[in-house]
């Protein structure tokens, strides 16, 4: 996920970037789900998601970027 900042030039902890590089290490890469959801449990998401306002804006907000995910997909 992180050498992704490097190859795509994402910015890294902007939301934009991170769902982003998300969609690619989740669909582009050999990570399971479940590995990739046991990833989050060591990483500072918390702190990432507090100067969004906190989860649920994080969602609404990710819900903009999904035209943008879908490109990333394909």
């Amino acid at each position: 996920h992180d050498a992704t900042h490097v190859v795509f030039g994402t910015i890294l902890f902007d939301l934009k970037g991170e769902v982003y590089n998300d969609i690619w290490t989740i669909f582009g890469s050999l990570v399971t789900l479940k590995e990739y959801s046991d990833f989050f449990k060591f990483t500072i998401a918390d702190k990432v998601f507090s100067p969004y306002g906190g989860f649920i804006k994080v969602f609404f907000a990710f819900l903009a970027l999904i035209p943008g995910c879908i490109r990333v997909f394909f």
